[in-house]
């Protein structure tokens, strides 16, 4: 797992898979393996437990979803904090109301270590827009697509991925890559990517890193901290900003949260350190 191209290829699906006839042709013509040695990479990996699947991420940002920890709605990521406990993060589609308050919402698998991981995110997806966006009605396919691809969809790299997620829709393959793009540009989801077991993977210096500060400094910190790389989720509680740090090495994120709260002059309140899951 600790094979540079192994680490590139993880973070590449996880970003977004292409939506070509043959995504798995594509991304082997990307990483110049041939098609059977990279599904033979995406079988091991899948037997390590590091690839879980492949899944529609739902957009936070449409008016009317919720982003929480606990509760119901769609899993987007879970881990284990050193006491045990389980934290999930959830995308609840049906809240009536954006009430809670989410500046970026996403576990990118970053591969950069040291300085390079409180560099600028090239890849601003992960930001929530100030304003909700409008949500476009579902044809019954979609709405059946989008409940099927909210959990990770078993991915074998020999076997026609929109075979396999047609046959869980119940439409066929040529109808699902459709069905999928539309998802993806009417904005319903974020992007059809690979869901990672970000701990098994070699992830190992994640946690979570909060601040005390008033409502208003923590909008204007949280827009700074959501623009890092090293970032998943930043949110704010009660008297509090918290960002969820990324990082592969062991205390790497606990360095770049000290690092942050040194140019801020603001000391860490608290740090937990996270085994990511899933």
């Amino acid at each position: 797992m600790e094979q540079p191209e192994n680490l590139r290829l993880l973070r590449s699906m996880a970003v977004a898979l292409p939506l070509t006839p043959d995504p798995v042709e594509a991304l082997a013509t990307g990483f110049r393996l041939p098609r059977r040695e990279l599904a033979a990479r995406l079988a091991g990996l899948r037997e390590e437990g590091v690839l879980l699947g492949f899944w529609g991420e739902p957009n936070p940002a449409l008016a009317g979803t919720e982003t929480r920890f606990g509760g119901t709605g769609v899993l987007r990521w879970a881990g284990r904090l050193e006491s045990g406990e389980l934290l999930e993060s959830r995308t609840d589609l049906n809240a009536g109301a954006n009430t809670t308050v989410f500046l970026k919402a996403g576990t990118p698998p970053i591969v950069e270590e040291g300085d390079a991981l409180l560099h600028p995110d090239q890849d601003r997806t992960c930001q929530i827009e100030q304003f909700p966006l409008p949500r476009q009605p579902l044809q019954a396919v979609e709405e059946r697509m989008a409940a099927a691809l909210s959990v990770p969809l078993s991915f074998d790299g020999g076997t026609d991925l929109w075979e396999q997620a047609g046959s869980a829709a119940g439409c066929t393959a040529g109808e699902a890559v459709m069905v999928i793009r539309r998802l993806v540009v009417n904005r319903h989801w974020r992007r059809l990517a690979a869901k990672l077991n970000l701990g098994r993977a070699g992830w190992l210096g994640c946690g979570v890193a909060r601040w005390e500060m008033d409502t208003a400094t923590a909008r204007q910190a949280g827009a700074a901290l959501a623009a890092l790389r090293c970032t998943g989720d930043v949110w704010i509680e009660e008297g509090a900003l918290a960002g969820l740090f990324i990082a592969r090495r062991e205390d790497e994120g606990r360095k770049a949260a000290a690092e942050v709260a040194r140019q801020w002059g603001r000391p860490v309140a608290r740090w937990d350190s996270l085994m990511l899951e899933q």
